[in-house]
């Protein structure tokens, strides 16, 4: 089992793209049993699609950091149009957290691109072996 120096001890899993390389943020950081994933925005025509997509960037850096989709305790949505995508939002979350029931906010807001209907970030927490 990991010392309780090994469980603090923060992890960085790189961001790639421009905004990455601009802001000098990290994808996702590890901080003992918890990790934060950034905000992560990804193509797709619907908002159904988005979802999928953004799980696909960040299944990946959760797996990186030791950790699963099921060790997901908070997910944060932030809508472009949350009066007309709300409910195709709670369903594309919904589908992917069936079993997991996260804690879950959803925000309305601009988002940085036109095409971006959703932006997501969470928190997952690696439960004690």
């Amino acid at each position: 089992p990991p010392t309780p120096l090994q469980q603090s001890k923060r992890i960085n899993i790189p961001a790639i793209g421009a905004w990455g390389d601009l802001s000098k943020c990290s994808r996702a950081v590890r901080v003992g049993n918890t990790i934060h994933v950034s905000g992560t925005c990804a193509p797709g025509d619907s908002a159904t699609e988005q979802v999928k997509a953004i799980f696909d960037v960040i299944t990946p850096a959760l797996h990186d950091a030791g950790a699963r989709i099921e060790d997901v305790v908070l997910c944060r949505m932030f809508a472009a149009d949350i009066q007309n995508d709300w409910e195709e939002l709670g369903a594309a979350h919904g589908a992917i957290f069936q079993d997991t029931k996260p804690a879950c906010t959803l925000v309305g807001g601009d988002l940085l691109m036109d095409w971006m209907k959703v932006e997501i970030e969470v928190t997952a927490v690696v439960q004690e072996e």
